[in-house]
Order: structure tokens, then sequence, then C-alpha cells
């Protein structure tokens, strides 16, 4: 195993977390062991590469700029080009980078012509990182935190989930993302046999383990 300091990190995103619960040896073969994956599923690429589109918008927005769809889309085909410098994607039968690219503009228009609430945007992607309650004890102000679901259809759609009373809704994501960490530094890294085993791409290295 690779000495504590490589297992301990300071930042523990949503990805991570939800990687951890998944499958803890998965998470110690990516963020741990970096051991090169065999492939990277389509669906983790697409994934990855629309929400890098969309915390760049959410970014520029909180500067008062507006990126256009092309501008985003350039983003979303950087991050698909760094997936693919890590391991090949490995697509479908009727995907291939230009349906992802189609599939992530009609998102996006969607996302961006989408009637929203006014307001203005204090944070992106700040829950796991600095802790909300402080955060919005700070403001001093009411602070409104939601989810923006974006379904990944032909025709896209959008749902705005809205937590009612964010320190309180906060508390628990908080604390899971503790508990993973203490499991995380304790080097509790224990597999998890399912359905997501066939388009694991360390596979073959958890056969082996």
């Amino acid at each position: 195993m690779s000495r504590m300091d490589d297992i301990v990190t300071d930042h523990l995103s949503f990805s991570r977390i939800r990687q951890f619960l998944m499958c803890g040896l998965a998470y110690f073969f990516k963020y741990v062991a970096k051991l090169k994956p065999a492939f990277t599923p389509a669906a983790m690429a697409f994934g990855s590469a629309f929400h890098r589109a969309v915390e760049e918008a959410l970014v520029a927005k909180m500067t008062g700029v507006s990126p256009s769809v092309d501008e985003l889309i350039v983003v979303f085909g950087q991050s698909l080009d760094e997936s693919e410098g890590i391991a090949p994607i490995r697509w479908g039968e009727k995907d291939d980078r230009a349906s992802a690219i189609d599939q992530a503009r009609r998102m996006l228009v969607a996302w961006l012509t989408w009637e929203r609430p006014p307001g203005r945007i204090l944070a992106v992607e700040q829950l796991y990182r600095e802790g909300l309650r402080d955060m919005i004890e700070s403001i001093g102000k009411p602070v409104r935190l939601n989810w923006e679901v974006i379904g990944k259809t032909k025709a896209p759609w959008i749902e705005r989930i809205e937590l009612s009373n964010p320190p309180e809704t906060a508390a628990r994501p908080v604390k899971v993302a503790t508990l993973v960490l203490e499991m995380i530094e304790k080097g509790l890294f224990a597999p998890s046999p399912g359905w997501t085993c066939s388009t694991c791409p360390y596979r073959e290295a958890c056969r082996s383990w």
C-alpha cells in the first residue's frame, strides 16, 4: 500500500465520494495506487466532461460573464481528450465522440436557456470543500441551496431541487463525507461486488487482488 501521505486527501469531490461508496477497492486503484485503468467508460467520460462545462459556465457567471454554447463545447471536448489520454474511451455500439458532443450541446442549450429564479451565484462545488454551514452564516443573508438535474435524453429536461433549510439539509452529506474521509485515512478499501463490475476499468486488477 502507498504511504499514508498518498492515501489522505484534502479534497473530496462528489465524484470521489460516490466512487468510494460504490466500491472502495476501485477508489484505491484509481486515487491511491493510481493504477492505469484498462479503459474509460463512456458514461464516466461524458459525465466528467459535462460537469466540467457546467462548472465553467457557473464560475464565469459569478464574474458577470455568460459563455456561449460553443465555448462550453470546447471545454467539454478538452475534458474528453483528457479522459482519452488516461485510457481509451469505451463507447457503446451506438455512441461515439460525435454523438456525445451533439448530446452535450442539446443539454447545454436546454440548461442555459432554462428560466430560473433571480439571484446571484455565491459558490460552486463548495459542499465538501469548506463546509456549507459556516459559509451561509458568514453571509448573513438568505441563501438557497439547490440541485439542478439535467436529463440526458434526446429532448433534455431540467429539474430544480431546492433544499428548504441549507444548513440542516447539508448536515447529512457532510457527515457522509466525513465518514468516507475517516475510512480513507484508515486504509479501509473494501471491494463491493455488483452490477458495476462488468463495466469497471479495474476489473482485472480486482481479480488478482
